[in-house]
């Protein structure tokens, strides 16, 4: 995946760190219970999909490319 330069440092939304970059977000849930991210636009997960938020699992991270 080419999800580009960073756009700043990354910052916790509630208990989930995230990260901008020219071409996606990266998230990350470090806590024991499910967390959603809500985009501010279109993103395409892992499996190809597009979506507008995403449910991450207890101790996970997730790539998100823009749609």
């Amino acid at each position: 995946m080419n999800i580009g330069a960073p756009l700043g440092p990354y910052a916790q939304t509630g208990s989930l760190f995230e990260r901008s970059f020219t071409n996606g977000i990266v998230a990350v849930n470090p806590t024991s219970t499910a967390a959603t991210i809500t985009f501010g636009g279109t993103y395409v997960n892992r499996d190809g999909t597009s979506i507008t938020s995403e449910t991450l699992a207890p101790d996970s991270g997730h790539v998100f490319l823009l749609g």
